[in-house]
C-alpha cells in the first residue's frame, strides 16, 4: 500500500472514532454571561431563557451537529460551554 493510502485510512478511521463517540455540551454558570451567542449557533440543542441564559435540552450531541457544537464552543465568549466525550 502506498503512503497516500495509509494516510487515508488514517483519517478515515479517525473519523469513524469520532463519530461513534457520544458528544455532550455542558454549561459552567459561573463563567456564563448569557450572550447567547451558543443558541444561534446550535438552536437544535440550546434555547434562551428569559433572561438570555442558555438551557440544554439534555440529549447527546448527533455527528451532524458535531462541527455546529464546536462552533459555539469556540464562539462563547466567556467560555462557558464544553463539549465533553462519553
Amino acid at each position: 500500500m502506498s503512503a497516500g493510502r495509509h494516510s487515508a485510512v488514517a483519517v478515515n478511521e479517525a473519523w469513524k472514532e469520532e463519530v461513534e463517540q457520544v458528544h455532550k455540551l455542558e454549561i459552567d454558570w459561573t463563567r456564563c454571561d448569557g450572550h447567547g451567542l451558543c443558541a444561534t449557533l446550535l438552536a437544535d440543542e440550546l434555547v434562551l431563557d428569559e433572561w438570555g441564559f442558555p438551557v440544554l435540552r439534555g440529549r447527546p450531541i448527533t455527528p451532524g451537529e458535531l462541527t455546529n457544537a464546536r462552533r459555539a464552543v469556540l464562539a462563547c465568549p466567556a467560555l462557558a460551554l464544553r463539549l465533553t466525550e462519553q
